[in-house]
């Protein structure tokens, strides 16, 4: 999580299940640039089913607050119906506790469809869910430091395949700057490469948080991280999530 906050991301060896930024105010100490993996956490180990969680946070923070934190919460590209699990654990106990940012919450979500598209080979063939508003990630329409909390997962992840797919639907289908967008990346070599998105996504999250706000970023990069606690976040807690394998050890790919 940041402040002004992440929540998840892809590596090569695994899935970095939650990140919360905090938006500080500008006269607050900044976090050095790059400096966060250094840093001194708070730490568990612990197994869920067929997962393995590493989850690291700052002194003092708990992510059960986010549950009380009150304001205006909005969803970016949303909705993402399987809510925005994090783990919480006190210094003074062993229990880990699972909290859904998102389940008492009411969340405004936004997204250029009407839903959260489903595309097949025949192009666009319904939703999951429904949006409160559409709205470009890049653009938000809410006013400057207009809300409390910020939510977002796996903006941007498009496979090959699923981003050609995309690009072939009708476009009566497809908003007119998200196709511009998919075609400019694909022709430049760059499919599956989201970095531009992502970070014009959080440099618009930190525009409408207030000082205080939490950013809430599920299904990124490490990069995303850096680029954000460049932007001016300081992070809070981060998860790593491992799928088990019958060694012992850590698949590679993840799911």
């Amino acid at each position: 999580m940041l402040f002004r906050g992440l929540n998840s991301f892809w590596t090569a060896w695994n899935f970095m299940e939650g990140v919360h930024f905090n938006k500080i105010k500008t006269e607050a100490k900044k976090e050095p640039e790059y400096g966060w993996e250094n840093r001194v956490w708070k730490t568990r180990n612990f197994e869920e089913g067929q997962f393995k969680y590493e989850v690291f946070k700052r002194e003092g923070f708990g992510v059960e607050d986010i549950l009380k934190k009150k304001g205006v919460s909005v969803e970016i590209a949303g909705p993402t119906n399987n809510g925005f699990w994090f783990h919480g654990f006190s210094d003074k106990s062993t229990e880990i506790t699972s909290f859904n940012l998102a389940e008492v919450k009411k969340i405004l979500t936004s997204n250029l469809y009407p839903g959260a598209p489903l595309f097949s080979d025949e192009g666009l063939v319904g939703y999951s869910g429904k949006a409160d508003f559409i709205a470009d990630a890049r653009k938000m329409p809410i006013k400057k430091e207009g809300a409390d909390l910020v939510y977002c997962s796996c903006l941007g992840s498009i496979a090959e395949n699923g981003l050609k797919k995309i690009i072939q639907a009708k476009p009566k289908d497809m908003p007119a700057v998200e196709k511009e967008r998919l075609v400019s990346e694909s022709l430049s070599g760059e499919i599956g490469d989201n970095y531009k998105l992502r970070e014009q996504a959080i440099d618009e999250s930190w525009n409408i948080l207030k000082p205080g706000g939490i950013l809430v970023w599920q299904g990124g990069v490490f990069h995303d991280v850096d680029f954000a606690i460049k932007r001016g976040f300081v992070l809070l807690q981060r998860e790593q999530k491992y799928i088990k394998t019958p060694d012992g050890s850590n698949d590679e790919e993840p799911t």
